[in-house]
């Protein structure tokens, strides 16, 4: 469900039953930019995508947070972090140090931390090892750091308390403008919800262009801070920019709070970005000609990073932000009661629904899997890139060399082998991380002198971490 339905419901559901309409909101900011050592970068998984440490950033990334609750001691707090994601450890660590100093009944549920996804801040916060190969490693420096600035806009948050009206708006950025696009347009056009099929010129309009947002406003009239929530991948910046940055989403939220006046926050949070970008990879050619003339860079190439594209998105979305701020609310939040959940789903359990499986019945998820064209760096498996195709091969006598041995595997394994290659198929499966194999060798086997050494040394040839 959208950010924008959960409110109306909450709403809905509490606005007849209780009288009060303000409640008590705080917001705050803090630089959380990291730059002790040549920090590898989160975004693409590149091991060279590296800070330059001459030059380690172009822009400084923060965390926001918002802090919302009545006159009871019951509170919701949401912190907002230029960062590419964000991993379960952070979660306890910042619950931990809220409690011990701030608010010590605060419940796990009560506080969200949310990422805006730039590609270009630093890695190895996260304990799972795909998401340390670029960092590389976990860097608890760095953990720490991004944890205490997360906790000081917290404190900030708590410090700048004050009685605030929260009403609901939203917007639409217009067709014309090329802030967002769908880069995977064959898939969205197998939505039978969709009114139309859209073609290759047309991925503008293969999204959703609304942007939900939620205004903060003191008993003076001005708007103290606000969360707005437009879905996409901030890819301005690529592997080739070795600087850690905020991407349009962290400029979007430093224009905003300038166009707000002194003392504002400006949470830019993520909706459904999946495949939506702010390059075109499907029209490249007249999305490129149109990007040379609006950022007057006749070398502008979706190919290459372009910091004048990164602020150039971001301040659109800061505008049309600041644009809704002043349009009428569909709406008012009220009520008194404030109810948090937090839930835990695994994900390689959930069964799904025969309309999403081709009409099959009992299609369930399995193992989180990495396949060929994740790991070559490519967007389709039609793209048959040559490293793709050295994969693909590797795959395949792994498999044959499996097939062969099968009669004397364990038949747990043989059961599991079984589940996995008929519900990841068609994928050609790199990496399993259950059973923790890479091109089908598990870990613990590797270094033994036999087969399976021979074809990960000189076929795949893995980066060593």
């Amino acid at each position: 469900m959208r950010p924008l339905a959960l409110i109306l419901l909450f709403m809905m559901l509490h606005s007849t039953t209780f009288s009060q309409d303000t409640y008590i909101v705080g917001f705050g900011k803090e630089d959380i930019t990291y730059t002790d050592e040549s920090i590898g970068l989160f975004g693409y998984g590149d091991y060279g995508h590296r800070t330059d440490p001459e030059n380690p950033t172009t822009s400084s990334i923060y965390s926001r947070a918002m802090i919302l609750g009545t006159d009871s001691d019951d509170w919701v707090i949401m912190v907002h972090a230029d960062l590419g994601a964000i991993s379960h450890p952070m979660h306890p660590m910042l619950l931990e140090r809220i409690k011990e100093r701030l608010l010590p009944n605060i419940k796990e549920g009560n506080l969200m931390i949310s990422a805006s996804h730039t590609h270009c801040a630093p890695g190895g916060f996260s304990h799972y090892p795909l998401y340390q190969m670029a960092a590389p490693g976990f860097k608890p420096d760095f953990v720490e750091k991004t944890i205490e600035g997360m906790y000081e806009s917290v404190k900030q948050a708590w410090e700048n308390k004050e009685e605030c009206s929260i009403t609901i708006k939203q917007g639409k950025f217009e067709p014309e403008v090329p802030v967002a696009f769908n880069r995977a347009l064959a898939s969205y056009n197998q939505n039978p919800e969709i009114p139309r099929k859209y073609d290759n010129h047309e991925t503008n309009l293969a999204m959703n262009r609304e942007m939900d947002l939620l205004a903060f406003e003191n008993k003076d009239g001005k708007v103290i801070g606000m969360i707005n929530w437009f879905g996409v991948h901030p890819i301005e910046l690529l592997p080739d920019h070795l600087h850690i940055d905020g991407a349009s989403k962290g400029y979007a939220g430093i224009y905003a709070e300038e166009k707000m006046g002194e003392g504002t926050v400006a949470i830019f949070a993520q909706n459904s970005a999946g495949d939506i970008q702010t390059c075109d990879h499907h029209d490249h050619k007249t999305f490129d000609k149109e990007m040379k003339g609006i950022l007057d860079d006749p070398d502008y190439s979706h190919k290459k990073s372009s910091l004048k594209h990164a602020k150039w998105n971001g301040n659109v979305q800061a505008e049309k932000a600041v644009e809704i701020l002043d349009t009428a609310p569909l709406g008012k939040i009220q009520g008194h009661t404030i109810d948090c959940e937090l839930l835990y789903v695994d994900l390689s359990e959930v069964m799904v629904d025969p309309k999403f499986a081709h009409g099959e019945e009992g299609a369930r998820t399995v193992s989180p899997c990495l396949g060929t064209p994740f790991l070559a760096s490519s967007f389709y498996p039609q793209h048959k890139k040559p490293e793709q195709r050295v994969l693909n091969t590797v795959i395949a006598l792994q498999k044959t060399i499996y097939a062969i041995k099968r009669p004397f595997v364990k038949k747990e394994k043989r059961k599991y082998r079984k589940e996995l290659y008929k519900w990841q198929k068609p994928k050609k499966i790199g990496v399993d991380a259950v059973e923790k194999s890479v091109m089908g060798v598990e870990l613990k086997n590797l270094g033994q002198g036999n087969a399976n050494d021979f074809l990960l040394k000189f076929f795949a040839q893995p980066d060593p971490i």
